[in-house]
């Protein structure tokens, strides 16, 4: 069997109550007090700010203690989406139109990291799943703390 926190394939190793190890789907894992930050998290905190943490990707799910200060960063969702440039009013309320397969898309709001004083917009939604948002899909995975 693989440790718990093992990733693969979008799957999680995780402990049931009973101390029976399942593979579950990633978006719907909580475990050592995080979860992958998505498009559903993000519509039910539309104006408020959100505390991320952000992590190149692994294939282990992040620990306790996983986070330093300077992997913080506070999101605050309006609402909107961008689909290339265009900005869709509402979208996060809908989550409609759906997204297309390999498209760059985004859900709009002020994005402050720890170390920059200045505020950037918007963050990444992977268009694959239409769920999974980061502030780099290329090499990075946000995790929110629950």
């Amino acid at each position: 069997m693989f440790p718990e926190g093992t990733i693969k394939d979008k799957w999680v190793v995780v402990k049931s109550s009973n101390g029976v190890q399942r593979w579950v789907p990633q978006l719907s894992v909580e475990l050592n007090g995080f979860r992958n930050f998505t498009v559903n998290y993000a519509a039910k905190h539309i104006g408020e700010p959100i505390k991320l943490y952000s992590r190149e990707f692994g294939n282990v799910w992040p620990k306790k203690s996983s986070f330093k200060k300077n992997n913080e960063i506070t999101f605050t969702p309006n609402g909107d989406a961008i689909k290339n440039k265009t900005i869709i009013k509402g979208w996060l309320r809908t989550q409609k139109p759906k997204i297309k397969p390999l498209t760059r898309f985004g859900i709009d709001g002020p994005v402050k990291y720890y170390d920059d004083d200045r505020t950037h917009d918007g963050l990444s939604v992977d268009s694959r799943e239409g769920q999974i948002v980061s502030d780099n899909l290329m090499n990075s995975e946000l995790f929110v703390r629950v």
